[in-house]
């Protein structure tokens, strides 16, 4: 029996389901993928109602620099949004992106690489 990377197969440790595949109810809030990202990131959340969205990025200073989206009317479900930095002056570095909505209220923390 070979071994990969010096580790048996039989002790390996198996892969865990996400559970944003188990729906709203224990989807995160507000997920970003990749991060750290360079220019293009893809922002996820899911809303359990219909409603308003906003969707904003602010730097280490507090200071809003981008309104992704919003306000806007969205659907119940699950929502994905592809945030593009090409051309928009941002340096890189540390962001907050904040999404507000019906019954969400989330901050992440992202990492622009230039």
């Amino acid at each position: 029996m070979g071994t990969a990377f010096g580790v048996r197969p039989d002790t390996q440790r198996k892969a865990q389901a996400s559970p944003w595949r188990w729906g709203a109810a224990h989807a995160p809030a507000l997920d970003v993928h990749p991060n750290p990202f360079n220019a293009e990131t893809v922002v996820s959340f899911v809303l359990d109602t219909a409603g308003i969205v906003t969707l904003s990025v602010t730097n280490a200073l507090g200071q809003q620099v981008e309104q992704v989206v919003g306000p806007t009317e969205y659907a119940a479900g699950r929502h994905r949004i592809t945030w593009n930095t090409a051309g928009r002056g941002l340096a890189g570095g540390m962001y907050f992106l904040h999404l507000t909505g019906p019954g969400v209220d989330a901050v992440t923390k992202v990492l622009l690489l230039q």
